[in-house]
């Protein structure tokens, strides 16, 4: 993918292992990578997850990316196993299949 910005081009590595805005790596660009992005607004460190435009400083260049990639990718699946709901309790006084 190629990124155009003001003073620079940024090509993507295709591969598909990381998508743009996806600032914590779960494969969906959603509200939990802005909120990443938001914590390290202002950052000027190199190596930064949501320094998406490698410039080594976290800002708005970093949240127009999240925004065009928003929804972007495979949502990820529910966290934990399945849960059955319980079976009905028997109601006292009542012998099985009687009424």
């Amino acid at each position: 993918m190629i990124t155009y910005l003001r003073n620079r081009v940024i090509l993507t590595d295709a591969t598909g292992t990381r998508i743009l805005g996806d600032f914590n790596g779960d494969a969906f660009v959603d509200i939990r990578d802005y909120g990443i992005w938001r914590q390290n607004f202002g950052a000027i460190n190199c190596g930064n997850p949501a320094d998406q435009t490698g410039d080594c400083n976290v800002d708005i260049q970093d949240y127009r990316v999240w925004r065009q990639n928003f929804g972007t990718g495979t949502p990820p699946g529910p966290s934990g196993p399945a849960v059955s709901p319980p079976a009905p309790a028997p109601t006292p006084g009542l012998a099985p299949g009687r009424r």
